[in-house]
């Protein structure tokens, strides 16, 4: 009995320990982000890009979620600020995926927003398209009326990046009179007048940039916000040097390098990124570290169960003779990819040629379809209102070739047919017609069914981004199905298969390469479990 009760005892001390441990961690985690937060309000971007660092590493310890996700969104900030767009856009996707696990709306509106101008500031606009579509399927929330703000935002972003700038100062101007009614703080009427005053530089319209930058130069000295007075001085030396007004244009130049220098401390900024780049490489050696204490437990296991089973043993064998392979594997992803692009461009030049068909078979089709319904017409004691005429005829086909190029411009949009829930039903909707007559359509103008042509247009896009490492390193298998309107893996392993006609064992091989850790996939019982399941489907 004395011994229980001393080992229940050690086992409350033991659990206090552990508790009080956390909490320090915890309020650690949260006084380091309350100090980075002060710096970066006081425009010390540099000492607080440096404690973010420090309070992104102690949320990651203990599992701090919240904390985790606010400072990837103020370090993703702070790179925008130095105009560092990939490294923004980085720690933006990262904020956007953990709001994302975690269920936040507002978070995933906040970092969607933020992904959407930085893809605009990069000159991507198609990406930023693809994330705009992502930002308008989030549910608004009217207790928020920043996520309402940020939607408003990112929208004119997008048209400016377009050289629609009518469209995009309008938008800025919804979003400031949004700001106004909602009784925002100032600098969100401030960011969207400088954003007008940047559009009238852009779109050589000196005199009004000149006006729009002398009201924001005011503002901004009004509210003491030191990085909007540098972009002040900006705009108005820019709008100067297009009147070629040289004096004013060198005055407000030199007002913005001396302002600049002191806001923006790039040798600071430098040695903070500096500090980033050796956590991240700590993390990334943790993450090896802990992959290859996991490669040698699997080893250990699948040699063990070798021994006893020769079913493992084959498996084994498998799965390393197709790691030989990976490159080889590789390729027969491009190729394929190759194959099916060919396909597309073949159904088009037959799609072409069906059209010119069409015209030029319409005279003699209109002639003999007339000829056989006044036959029947007068077989059968028919009226001569019940003849076609041929007006009626050549319209008919005028719309079924309009009805196939509506059909084309959506499913070659992909922030449509991205949708997971997108159907027959919905094509028919978007070009007003019906199932029937959409499905006949694309059966005689594709060769193929509509979930056929859908499957196809989701595969190529996927295969698009898999080859594209530039842009998407670091992206994981089950975003990319993901955006490109997969629910699940399984979904997404039988389309691959029926598209490029491969067999369970050779999309086994695809989906080795493709997974997020495809460099530890010698005796990986996850690759093993993925065959399996490939297998079964």
């Amino acid at each position: 009995m004395k011994i229980a009760r001393f080992i229940i005892l050690l086992t409350i001390i033991l659990c206090h320990l552990s508790i009080q441990k956390v909490y320090a961690t915890a309020t650690t985690s949260v006084q380091l982000r309350q100090m980075a937060d002060k710096k970066y309000y006081g425009e010390d971007f540099p000492e607080a890009l440096a404690i973010y660092i420090k309070a992104m590493e102690a949320a990651t310890a203990e599992g701090n979620d919240s904390n985790y996700i606010a400072c990837t969104g103020y370090i993703g900030n702070i790179y925008n600020t130095f105009g560092d767009n990939k490294s923004c856009m980085v720690y933006y996707l990262k904020g956007y995926r953990a709001a994302k696990r975690i269920g936040s709306l507002h978070l995933q509106t906040s970092f969607l927003g933020n992904i959407i101008i930085c893809y605009t500031q990069m000159g991507n606009v198609k990406e930023a398209k693809h994330y705009y579509a992502l930002l308008t399927t989030l549910p608004i929330n009217i207790n928020k009326p920043v996520d309402q703000y940020y939607r408003i935002y990112a929208k004119a972003h997008i048209y400016a990046a377009e050289g629609k700038y009518d469209k995009a100062i309008n938008e800025h101007r919804n979003a400031l009179q949004f700001a106004i009614k909602k009784h925002m703080e100032p600098k969100y009427r401030l960011f969207q007048l400088s954003e007008i005053g940047n559009i009238y530089v852009r779109a050589n319209m000196p005199n009004e940039a000149i006006a729009m930058g002398d009201t924001c130069l005011s503002l901004a000295r009004s509210i003491d916000n030191r990085e909007l007075i540098v972009n002040a001085y900006g705009m108005l030396a820019d709008a100067y040097s297009q009147l070629q007004l040289h004096d004013s244009a060198l005055h407000y130049r030199e007002m913005y390098f001396n302002l600049k220098d002191s806001v923006y401390n790039t040798n600071k900024f430098y040695n903070a990124r500096y500090k980033l780049s050796e956590y991240e490489n700590r993390k990334h050696e943790s993450i090896v570290s802990q992959l290859n204490n996991q490669i040698s437990l699997q080893t250990y296991v699948l040699i063990t169960v070798v021994c006893f089973t020769l079913l493992l043993l084959g498996s084994s064998y498998i799965i390393y003779k197709k790691n030989r392979h990976l490159v080889q594997t590789q390729r027969l992803l491009i190729r394929k990819n190759e194959d099916l692009e060919e396909r597309e461009r073949q159904n088009h030049i037959l799609l072409q040629q069906y059209l010119q068909q069409v015209e030029l078979n319409e005279q003699s089709s209109v002639a003999e379809i007339m000829d056989e319904k006044l036959k029947d017409s007068s077989d059968n004691d028919l009226s001569h209102d019940n003849i076609p005429t041929e007006e009626n005829v050549v319209n008919h086909d005028n719309l079924e070739k309009q009805l196939l190029n509506k059909i084309n411009d959506v499913m070659e949009d992909m922030s449509v047919i991205s949708n997971p829930d997108f159907c027959l039903q919905m094509l028919a909707d978007m070009v007003q017609s019906n199932t029937n007559y959409v499905s006949r359509v694309i059966n005689n103008s594709y060769n193929k069914n509509f979930k056929t042509l859908l499957n196809e247009r989701r595969i190529r896009e996927a295969c698009h981004k898999l080859s594209d490492t530039e842009n998407y390193v670091g992206y994981t298998m089950q975003v990319i199905y993901e955006e490109v309107g997969y629910k699940n893996a399984s979904s997404f392993i039988r389309a691959f298969k029926k598209v490029y006609n491969m067999t369970s064992k050779a999309c086994f091989q695809i989906e080795i390469i493709i997974t997020p850790d495809f460099y530890c996939v010698l005796f990986n019982l996850r690759a093993l479990k993925i065959f399996q399941k490939s297998s079964a489907i």
